[in-house]
């Protein structure tokens, strides 16, 4: 999956966040994504705690990895 950060405005109206809260550190997760085998984008910011993904089969996917 590649790392996005273009436009705020498209991620926020259009893509699906979830909480990071307690689930790792942000370059572990930041990898971990970057490894997954998607099409889709992610976002995530160090002083966040939400990653938005550009898919929501990538969000439900990484969500139930780390649960």
């Amino acid at each position: 999956m590649k790392y996005w950060n273009k436009d705020k405005k498209i991620r926020q109206a259009h893509w699906h966040k979830i909480e990071r809260f307690g689930l790792g550190n942000y370059e572990t997760l930041k990898r971990e994504l970057q490894l997954h085998d998607s099409t889709g984008k992610f976002y995530m910011y160090y002083g966040s705690d939400k990653i938005w993904f550009e898919r929501s089969e990538d969000a439900v996917w990484f969500r139930l990895k780390l649960s």
